[in-house]
């Protein structure tokens, strides 16, 4: 697994620490692969008011997976909460600056392709999207109008006398 920058959250600070993964997980269901287990380990700095020392303790990280032949990347992936005891009285989270898992497939030490964790519709398809909308239906509106025009009725009576436009008689 890649990870720069990890990032402790306790409480309301955020502070940089050493953390260990002590172990990691991953369940093949399918064509599918996803993360099922983790244990991590995080040691304070010596001083520090907001660290929470965790030896061990089991870290949900259930929102990475991908397909069985690429692996997962995430640039901004959701926190992943390390549950503690219930008598702690903390609650910690990682929040990865980026991440990168591959369990099957590696060659060479060697990421391969890799599935990305921004939704399908991010905000230049949305605005896509809008404008694509927008402007059909401008044009169906324009073709609409333009069809329901009706001719004047002076041209079809065949018993008056034929306007003649830009002709001398």
């Amino acid at each position: 697994m890649l990870m720069k920058s990890p990032t402790l959250m306790s409480g309301k600070q955020t502070n940089t620490y050493l953390i260990i993964f002590n172990s990691l997980g991953f369940i093949k269901s399918g064509r599918y692969w996803s993360v099922s287990e983790s244990s991590v380990s995080i040691k304070c700095q010596s001083g520090s008011k907001s660290c929470v020392n965790v030896a061990g303790n089991p870290l949900v990280m259930k929102w990475a997976g991908a397909p069985i032949n690429l692996g997962y990347k995430c640039t901004k992936p959701s926190a992943a909460p390390v549950i503690l005891p219930s008598d702690s009285g903390n609650s910690v989270s990682l929040q990865f600056a980026s991440i990168q898992v591959q369990p099957f497939g590696v060659k060479d030490g060697v990421f391969g392709d890799v599935t990305d964790c921004v939704g399908y519709f991010s905000i230049g398809v949305w605005s896509s999207l809008i404008v694509s909308i927008l402007l059909v239906s401008i044009l169906t509106y324009g073709l609409v109008m333009l069809a329901s025009v009706q001719p004047s009725e002076i041209y079809e009576d065949p018993k008056k006398k034929m306007i003649q436009l830009g002709a001398d008689n």
